[in-house]
C-alpha cells in the first residue's frame, strides 16, 4: 500500500480531522475544527499535520512549541494524534510523529512532551517504542463558562 503524504493541515482537511478528533473520545464538528484550524493557522507557535492517502486524510498530529520554566530552552508539545482505526499499524502514526518532532526541533524544542490518559494504553506502548518515556501524570481542571 502506498505511504501516505504527511503535509500541512487546510481549511478543506476540517470534516476529516473532526473525525479523527472525534474518534479519540472528543466530540468535534466539522464547523467547530474549521474555527479551530482557522485560529491555530494564525498562531506561528502551532502546526497541524495531515497524512493524506490519495486525497483522503487518514491521520492528524498537532504539535506547538512553548518555553520551558524549569530550564532554558523551548519545548515540543504533541497536542493531537490520531490515525484512522482500519488504517493503523501502517506506519501512519510513526510518520506523523516524526514530522511534528522535526517541525519542533527546526523551531528550538529541546524536549517534546505529549499527554496520554491513562486508559489508552495502545496509545502509551506507541509512544514508547517511538523513545517518549512515563514521567508522571497529568491533573486537569474544567473551568465552567461564565454567565
Amino acid at each position: 500500500m502506498k505511504a501516505p503524504t504527511i503535509r500541512s493541515a487546510r481549511a478543506g482537511d476540517a470534516i476529516a480531522v473532526a473525525a479523527l478528533v472525534t474518534d479519540l473520545g472528543y466530540p468535534t464538528s466539522a464547523a467547530d475544527m474549521t474555527e479551530r484550524l482557522a485560529m491555530i493557522a494564525r498562531d506561528a507557535r502551532y502546526a497541524t499535520f495531515v497524512a493524506d492517502r490519495a486525497g483522503t486524510v487518514v491521520g492528524v498530529a498537532g504539535v506547538r512549541l512553548g518555553p520551558l520554566y524549569e530550564r532554558n530552552g523551548l519545548y515540543g508539545q504533541l497536542m493531537v494524534i490520531g490515525v484512522r482505526s482500519e488504517v493503523q499499524g501502517q506506519g501512519i502514526g510513526h510518520a506523523l510523529i516524526a514530522e511534528a518532532e522535526r517541525w519542533a526541533r527546526e523551531g528550538g524544542a529541546v524536549e517534546m512532551v505529549v499527554h496520554s490518559g491513562e486508559h489508552r494504553g495502545d496509545a502509551h506502548a506507541f509512544y514508547e517504542r517511538h523513545g517518549y518515556r512515563n514521567t508522571g501524570r497529568r491533573f486537569i481542571k474544567f473551568f465552567s463558562p461564565t454567565a
